[in-house]
């Protein structure tokens, strides 16, 4: 049983990391077209 709350745990972690990291780069490709137009 604790070993699928790790996994679950790690796979949210996971999704949360993910999110961050592609609304990271979306705003950093906005400022980058922003400053290139």
């Amino acid at each position: 049983m604790k070993r699928d709350n790790q996994l679950f745990y790690e796979t949210q972690v996971g999704t949360v990391t993910s999110e961050i990291v592609i609304n990271f780069l979306d705003k950093y490709c906005q400022n980058i077209q922003k400053k290139l137009s």
